[in-house]
């Protein structure tokens, strides 16, 4: 039977049958490619595939695209096999992205069938759209159902319940309408189609950016709070008109576009959600949305745009994860004082709710942070071959203290803008874990620490007299003063059983503290 799509015969089903790739057996993607795809197949242009398995589908595009240059990306195989070149990476990694796009140069092309992981998907997407995709180029996403799956759920491995590809690409439709929205189309998105079990995203034409690239004509018709469902309080206050049909929270995540490093508060984020849900509150988990009907969460609300202050639900909670100082200026610290100036808000640090109270905003809580099952899922390795992992940005202070490591022979690895997976295979591989102050204040950084003790790893912290908010992590964790950091860290490298107790101590410790008992007496 031959299919019609769109006025042009597509043979892309009998390819694919020839093949035999589920892209047309099984996911029905010839109801929608030939669309998108037909005006390339007689074109010269480079395309990519993340994921190879068997090759069925790369040798597929071979017919498909008889003058196209095809690579693929898979993390079990690499080489060249007839016209095709299949390069060995992992898409969770951004060394290993940044690899491909240094081989493959520019793609007209993009698909993504790899790890189905929406993490990944969305990361990959953020990376290769804007570095390798060629303007007027095509970006695919394949098997999104993994964004409909339960928390509990795995695939090839990886955790797939937390994040939603489909949540994260639908933001991109307000940088496509920017004229209106006033948020800066950075990535150039161009259009974006949702089918079956696919999202398929087209990168703007130089024509394209440059018409678009203009002020928009009725600015002052753009809509108010109260079109958005914002309505004024008889005490002058605003009310968002959803508010008494609040049913369960959401979680929120702030991401402004293009800012991986909002992933770092990403096991502060599931640390609330699964406790709400255990204390038995149907919790949702979105990235940079709130929803006007439930009690909206805002982790990092440094990241949250505060554009949303008058139209977000009042009922709503935000969660400050920034140490606050007097010698800090910066658009972050005036977003954190404006969000916390309108809503009820949390704070991990007793030394951060004192600076808010000396600048006369009181009944900020303290969030403790302890223990929550569910993130206990880190295996390590048997043999490990990082003797000492640091992950953050490198200051002075910090080098300094990494040189030391380094010169007692110990091998040190450093990694920034790494979260998720891809650093939890990091933190399997070490054999501890340093955690050492950046700022002046030295607030014990607990949103780092918590998940590295749920997970029974041996972690070395700076302790000085003048650090603050310690709490019961003293005892978790091995803590000196910032000058003893690399002799400590040496010590528990050197004695496996002296680290090995370590790391039982450490999660004792923090098994002790459930954050069962800490969340419920804030939302009470």
């Amino acid at each position: 039977m031959e299919v019609v799509c769109g006025g042009v015969l597509n043979d892309f089903l009998e390819l694919g049958r020839k093949h035999g790739t589920d892209k047309v057996l099984h996911h029905g993607y010839q109801f929608f490619y030939p669309r998108f795809l037909e005006p390339l197949r007689s074109e010269n242009f480079t395309m990519l595939e993340i994921g190879y398995d068997t090759g069925a589908s790369v040798r597929m595009w071979e017919e498909y695209f008889p003058k196209a240059e095809i690579f693929a990306a898979d993390i079990r195989t690499s080489g060249r096999f007839g016209r095709h070149e299949v390069i060995e990476a992992d898409q969770s990694s951004a060394e290993d992205l940044d690899r491909i796009v240094h081989r493959v140069g520019s793609a007209r092309f993009i698909l993504d069938d790899g790890s189905h992981q929406p993490e990944h998907q969305f990361e990959t997407f953020n990376f290769l759209f804007r570095r390798l995709l060629e303007p007027g180029g095509i970006y695919i996403i394949e098997d999104i159902e993994c964004s409909y799956w339960n928390p509990e759920s795995s695939l090839y491995g990886y955790r797939v319940g937390f994040f939603n590809v489909l949540d994260a690409t639908s933001k991109l439709i307000d940088l496509i309408n920017e004229e209106f929205t006033q948020k800066r189309n950075d990535l150039c998105v161009g259009s974006i189609t949702y089918g079956q079990n696919c999202v398929i995203i087209t990168k703007q034409t130089d024509d394209e950016r440059r018409y678009f690239d203009r002020p928009y004509r009725f600015s002052d018709a753009i809509r108010s709070p109260a079109q958005l469902g914002v309505t004024v309080c008889a005490d002058g206050g605003e009310q968002n008109s959803n508010l008494l049909s609040e049913t369960g929270f959401n979680v929120c995540l702030p991401q402004p576009p293009g800012y991986q490093h909002s992933f770092c508060l990403l096991e502060l984020a599931e640390l609330i959600v699964l406790t709400l849900r255990e204390l038995g509150h149907e919790t949702h988990f979105l990235l940079d949305e709130f929803e006007p009907t439930r009690r909206n969460i805002i982790v990092g609300c440094h990241l949250a745009d505060p554009s949303w202050i008058s139209r977000i639900p009042k009922s709503s909670i935000v969660v400050n994860t920034e140490q606050i100082y007097d010698q800090l200026h910066s658009a972050w610290k005036d977003n954190i004082f404006q969000w916390v100036k309108n809503f009820e808000a949390w704070d991990y640090s007793v030394r951060n709710i004192s600076v808010f109270n000396e600048s006369g905003i009181p009944n900020v809580k303290l969030l403790r942070i302890g223990h929550q099952a569910e993130l206990t899922r880190i295996v390590p390795e048997t043999a490990p071959d990082i003797d000492v992992l640091f992950y953050g940005s490198v200051t002075d202070r910090r080098a300094k203290i990494f040189d030391e490591i380094r010169n007692r022979g110990l091998n040190l690895v450093n990694l920034f803008g790494v979260y998720g997976a891809e650093r939890d295979n990091y933190i399997a591989r070490s054999k501890i874990v340093l955690n050492l102050h950046n700022h002046p204040t030295e607030i014990f950084e607990v949103v780092r620490v918590h998940y590295l003790l749920s997970n029974a790893v041996a972690v070395v912290s700076e302790i000085n007299a003048s650090t603050s908010g310690c709490d019961f992590y003293a005892d978790a964790v091995a803590g000196v003063p910032y000058e003893s950091l690399a002799a400590e860290c040496e010590r528990l490298v050197r004695d496996d059983s002296a680290r090995a107790a370590q790391s039982r101590r450490g999660y004792e410790v923090i098994s002790c503290y459930p954050q069962t008992e800490f969340l419920k007496t804030l939302i009470r």
